[in-house]
């Protein structure tokens, strides 16, 4: 990987970046708080959300412009998880609104170090742990998502001359699924010599 060009021309950019980066932090933050009072049952205000997104999706492309890759991923994943609210796939909890907030923090304090040493690669490894945060918050907001699949019952409905008819299937359908089905085992003979099984999907 080529090494970021660092000169003057560079640092004059950066100094309005950070000056620029810096207002659209505290701007984030107040809408953050504003989120978190307008969503109302985990779902997200969509207007608030949008502007919050925007502030993040400009944040990120100004630091990808600088090459200041740290900045640039832990907004991108700041990113994801607005845009899984929306989507409306999590819902909003006041511990995400702190951890977003921690995020603006952290940003902040990676701007003030970026204007000292100009790069923020050395804030790699404290970063890395913020975003692990918020990756920790995706993953477990996903799995909670998925549907379960109930256990089949079985439940004899007839014998007539060797054959029995049972029943297997689901009390409810899973959570999103998009159809359930009923399946009919019928078992012929005494000892069972064959085992049919049909399937009717109901939408």
């Amino acid at each position: 990987m080529t090494a970021p060009n660092r000169d003057e021309d560079w640092k004059a950019l950066v100094e309005v970046f950070l000056a620029e980066s810096l207002e659209m932090l505290d701007e984030t933050e107040g809408k953050l708080i504003e989120l978190e009072k307008v969503s109302q049952g985990g779902q997200a205000d969509s207007k608030v959300l949008n502007l919050i997104f925007r502030l993040f999706h400009s944040l990120k492309g100004s630091a990808a412009a600088l090459q200041l890759d740290v900045i640039k991923e832990l907004t991108h994943t700041a990113e994801n998880l607005l845009v899984e609210y929306r989507e409306n796939r999590i819902q909003i909890e006041a511990d995400h609104i702190d951890l977003l907030c921690q995020t603006c923090d952290f940003i902040r304090l990676i701007l003030n170090e970026v204007g000292v040493h100009h790069d923020d690669e050395h804030m790699r490894g404290m970063a890395t742990e913020i975003k692990g945060k918020i990756l920790k918050v995706l993953s477990d907001s996903h799995a909670k998502a998925m549907p379960v699949i109930p256990t089949p019952t079985q439940v004899e409905v007839g014998t007539a001359n060797g054959v029995t008819a049972l029943t297997s299937h689901a009390a409810t359908p899973a959570a999103g699924a998009a159809s359930w089905g009923l399946w009919i085992s019928v078992k012929i003979g005494r000892p069972v010599s064959s085992l049919t099984r049909f399937k009717i999907i109901r939408p």
